[in-house]
């Protein structure tokens, strides 16, 4: 694994010191080496970055649209009402839940049992070399958690630049009717037609 993130630039590294667990960093690791050269322009802001953005007019912009949004579905939707979380999620809370959300734990473990049976094929030398590495590598970058993780790796989530929003459904007492939970979005959001109506 060492070898692998060999290639990494200095923010993916930093990110993943900050992950206590082996496996959870590794499982990290993978998706930064999939994201290859355009990683740079996918990562997640700091908390100073993101404060700093909160003061653009381009927040300033996106913040009245999603209001637009909110008084369109509740006109649409009597007693119904749309709350969107607009807080950018900072790379510092991704590492945090990171190590803390149990389909990660999940997935993680899957690919420590896959990345030993690799290992184990009697191609792979007791001293990696060249060749081997760059066979190590490939299947990183291939491998595939089944069920997928619930979350983006730490730095790669589009809420980490203002480019997505989480949104939930409430009723007029306030009390959740369809919330952020990806495993619901195909029974409820899809299911019961919330999808639409936003669309």
């Amino acid at each position: 694994m060492q070898v692998a993130s060999q290639s990494l630039g200095a923010e993916q590294i930093d990110a993943l010191k900050e992950i206590k667990d082996d496996d959870k960093r590794h499982l990290a690791m993978t998706y930064y080496l999939r994201a290859g050269k355009s990683i740079g322009a996918r990562w997640s802001w700091t908390s100073e970055r993101i404060k700093a953005y909160e003061q653009s007019a381009e927040y300033a912009q996106t913040l009245a649209e999603i209001n637009t949004i909110a008084a369109r579905f509740a006109a649409d939707n009597p007693g119904y009402l749309l709350f969107t979380n607009t807080q950018v999620r900072s790379l510092e809370e991704q590492i945090a839940r990171w190590q803390t959300v149990r389909s990660i734990a999940v997935a993680a473990s899957e690919l420590r049992k896959a990345a030993l049976t690799q290992l184990a094929q009697a191609s792979y030398e007791v001293a990696p070399s060249p060749a081997s590495s760059k066979r190590f590598r490939v299947f990183l970058t291939t491998w595939r958690a089944s069920p997928a993780p619930t979350l983006a790796a730490p730095g790669l989530s589009l809420h980490g630049r203002g480019r997505a929003y989480d949104f939930q459904i409430h009723d007029k007492k306030g009390r959740t009717v369809v919330g952020t939970d990806t495993s619901t979005i195909r029974a409820i959001w899809d299911g019961q037609g919330w999808t639409e109506k936003l669309s």
